[in-house]
C-alpha cells in the first residue's frame, strides 16, 4: 500500500470509515520507486482516516504466516483482506528465468492462498468477511489477430498466472459462501501506471 492501487484502495476504505491495516516491504524506503508504507498513513490520517503500518514482505514466508495475527492484534478483528501486492515481470516464455517464474506464482497465487488461510477463520469468528484478489484483464485470451503486445509483449506467464487468480477466487467464493463471506477478484480493464 506503499504506491499505487494499493494505496488507492487503502485510502478509499479509510474515507468510508475502515480503520486500516497497511503493508509494503519497508516503512520509510522506497528504493527506485516514489511512494513509502509512512507517507501512505500520512496521507489517509490528513483526511481523518485511521492507517496502522506493518512492515511485511510478500515473498517471505515468515512475514506471510504472520501478517494477519498482526493485523488482528492491532484492531481486535479482521474484516477485510485485499491482495494486491505483486510486481508484474514479463519475459516471452521461452526466455522467461526460473526465479521470474517462481516470483510471479509467489505474488499472485502462493501470497493470497496463505494469507486467505489466515484470514477467512477470523472473518469466521466474526460472522461474515469480504476478501478481494486483484486479478488483471490479461486473464482474458489474446485477440486475433495477435497484436504486437500478444506477440513481443512477453505477458503470457504473467496472464496465466492471473487467470488462475480469477479462478482461485470463483472457487474461494463458493467454498466461503456458508460462512457469509464474499470473494471477489479485482480486475483493472486498462492500464494503470504504477511504478
Amino acid at each position: 500500500a506503499s504506491r499505487g492501487i494499493g494505496r488507492a484502495l487503502a485510502q478509499r476504505l479509510a474515507a468510508e470509515g475502515a480503520k486500516v491495516v497497511v503493508t509494503a516491504r519497508s516503512l520509510e524506503t522506497a528504493g527506485k520507486f516514489e511512494g513509502t508504507l509512512k507517507e501512505t498513513v500520512a496521507l489517509i490520517e490528513e483526511k481523518g482516516g485511521v492507517a496502522y503500518p506493518l512492515v511485511a514482505d510478500l515473498e517471505k514466508d515468515s512475514d506471510l504466516d504472520t501478517l494477519v495475527a498482526r493485523a488482528v492484534e492491532l484492531l481486535g478483528g479482521l474484516d477485510i483482506l485485499i491482495h494486491s501486492g505483486g510486481k508484474a515481470e514479463y519475459a516471452p516464455t521461452l526466455d522467461m528465468p526460473q526465479d521470474m517464474f517462481d516470483r510471479t506464482i509467489g505474488h499472485y497465487i502462493r501470497a493470497p492462498f496463505k494469507l486467505v488461510q489466515k484470514a477467512a477463520p477470523e472473518m469466521k469468528k466474526r460472522g461474515a468477511g469480504w476478501i478481494v484478489v486483484l486479478g488483471s484483464v490479461t486473464a482474458q485470451p489474446p485477440m486475433r489477430p495477435y497484436d504486437e503486445w500478444a506477440i513481443h509483449g512477453g505477458n503470457t506467464v504473467y496472464s496465466a498466472i492471473k487467470a488462475g487468480v480469477h479462478r482461485m477466487t470463483q472457487g474461494l467464493a463458493a467454498e466461503l459462501f456458508p460462512d457469509n463471506i464474499a470473494v471477489n477478484t479485482l480486475a483493472p480493464s486498462t492500464a494503470i501506471r504504477t511504478p
